[in-house]
């Protein structure tokens, strides 16, 4: 007999003689009133069943006591038990499983459920899961506007709506988005404006058109500028080397040097003058004709008579004037508060309301009504800006702004509204931020999207756009869809998002718009003047 089953039958019969002298240890659970001589055979097969159920189950146990002490080993050599030692713990390692991977090259941020996707160079739109939308097979497409999106094909523009389907063919050398229910085409170098059906409004005669307020077209051709309506009648010859904007919806006119001022209508106002000096944001702007200074309100209505003999300076709200080598001055409403009678003015009003004039060899300060001070003899240093006083206001509200145009924004439980000078909430709390007034117009924010109200509280830029910049001559830059365009006083969009970034307007009518990380001058019809 071999070594090794010597010593597992060794094993075995010492295990069972164990058994053997162990105190009774197992009670059947099993109802014993049914044992005896009456006891039926099926009765007994169920019995003997359970018995033998429990005592297989009671030996388990049992064993698995004794191989846990290491006492007993059975089929197992006790020596091959001692020795064996426990498996090391297997450690689980969670794997994360890998993104699906898309089958285009680029998918772009998802707008109303749609993102431009591109494949090997051609684009098209897909929806949240990457189903084809529109067909993947255009040269460009742009972002929808309107409903339609601008696509391009072997050179060729047209559009196609969130269906994929192709509503205007493709057939014009460049096309723009929908602003409107209208938009700009290109067939020949010549442009046009087309309806959502694509009905070409008018005839293809003019080299850039640019939509305004009020129906007015802003007409190029042949360097020269001039303003026609949708049916193409020319309301102001398209004449002019220049056009621009005043604030309120007037037109400047440029010819030979000279400024014509024109009515909605495109009727000639009377005022034509040599000179136009900067704008204010309020659409004001001092005039000048046959060397004689005035001013003009923003519709070119002439405010402060054409009588002064030098450029007006405008030093915070009071203007020096000359007439005859004297000096007085104008207030912001064009007025001559104090007539020209001081031979010098060595510093114009200051932060307190005062003046420092001379007469021959006196020198003296006045208030804003003309009226001497005191005399000096020296220019004294210029007061700086007073401390604050804290609002009465700020017990119940967060915070309160400055006064302007006769309303402050305030801030309670993190939302912004206005009050009047009496503390009464004229504008309720409703904006995520808002901002002081400004010529009329204040910049507020709701839900990251900002816009402009005025002091009725009425959204004159509408609260839409994704950031904005601040009004400059009439225009604020504004970012939809992540590009920037301009918006005029009256909310309306006279230069199309296109820009990556913009700047503000400068005096010249020139603002800095970015391309591509390069730099341009546009002027105020979004026209690219040239690169910086």
């Amino acid at each position: 007999m071999p070594p090794s089953l010597a010593k597992t039958l060794f094993a075995a019969i010492v295990f069972m003689a164990s058994i053997s002298n162990l105190k009774a240890q197992y009670v059947s659970s099993y109802n014993n009133s049914f044992t005896g001589p009456n006891l039926n055979r099926a009765k007994e097969e169920a019995y003997n069943r359970q018995m033998r159920d429990e005592q297989e189950k009671w030996r388990q146990q049992r064993y698995a006591e004794e191989r846990k002490t290491n006492k007993y080993s059975y089929g197992t050599s006790i020596y091959d038990v001692l020795e064996k030692k426990p498996e090391a713990k297997k450690s689980t390692v969670i794997t994360k499983p890998e993104p699906k991977k898309s089958k285009w090259d680029y998918v772009s941020t998802y707008i109303n459920g749609l993102a431009e996707a591109s494949l090997k160079g051609k684009s098209g739109y897909v929806d949240i899961y990457e189903h084809e939308i529109v067909p993947v097979i255009y040269d460009e497409v742009y972002l929808f506007w309107e409903g339609l999106s601008a696509v391009k094909l072997n050179g060729k523009y047209g559009y196609v709506n969130t269906k994929g389907k192709v509503i205007i063919p493709l057939k014009y050398d460049k096309a723009w988005s929908f602003q409107g229910g209208k938009a700009n085409v290109v067939l020949n170098n010549k442009q046009t404006i087309i309806d959502k059906n694509g009905v070409e409004l008018l005839p293809f005669k003019y080299e850039s058109l640019y939509a305004y307020s009020d129906g007015l077209i802003l007409a190029y051709l042949n360097k020269k500028m001039g303003f026609i309506d949708i049916t193409g009648k020319e309301l102001i010859p398209v004449k002019f080397d220049s056009v621009t904007f005043l604030v309120s919806g007037g037109k400047k006119m440029f010819l030979d040097g000279l400024h014509y001022y024109f009515d909605k209508g495109g009727k000639p106002m009377k005022n034509i003058y040599d000179e136009v000096d900067d704008y204010y944001s309020d659409g004001t702007a001092f005039v000048k004709l046959n060397n004689k200074w005035g001013k003009t309100d923003a519709k070119g209505k002439l405010i402060t008579p054409l009588k002064y003999d030098a450029r007006p300076f405008t030093r915070l709200d009071m203007t020096e004037v000359r007439l005859k080598n004297k000096f007085g001055f104008i207030n912001d409403d064009g007025k001559e508060v104090i007539k020209p009678q001081f031979d010098t003015i060595y510093r114009g009003f200051d932060l307190a309301g005062q003046a420092i004039v001379g007469n021959g060899n006196q020198m003296f300060s006045i208030d804003k009504t003309g009226k001497k001070i005191k005399t000096l003899t020296s220019v004294p240093e210029e007061p700086k800006e007073e401390e604050k006083k804290p609002s009465p206001f700020l017990s119940q509200y967060n915070s309160v702004g400055e006064f302007v145009n006769g309303l402050a924004p305030v801030e309670k439980n993190n939302l912004y509204g206005y009050i009047n000078a009496k503390g009464t909430l004229v504008i309720p709390l409703k904006y995520d931020h808002a901002e002081e007034f400004v010529n009329g117009l204040a910049s507020v924010s709701l839900k990251e999207k900002y816009g402009c109200i005025n002091t009725a509280g009425k959204e004159v830029v509408a609260v839409k756009y994704e950031n904005m910049t601040y009004f400059s001559y009439g225009l604020l830059g504004v970012k939809l869809n992540g590009k920037w365009g301009f918006v005029n006083t009256q909310g309306v969009m006279v230069i199309k998002p296109q820009f990556d970034d913009v700047g503000k307007f400068n005096k010249q009518g020139e603002a800095t718009a970015i391309i591509k990380e390069v730099y341009y001058w546009i002027d105020r019809t979004g026209k690219i003047l040239g690169k910086q």
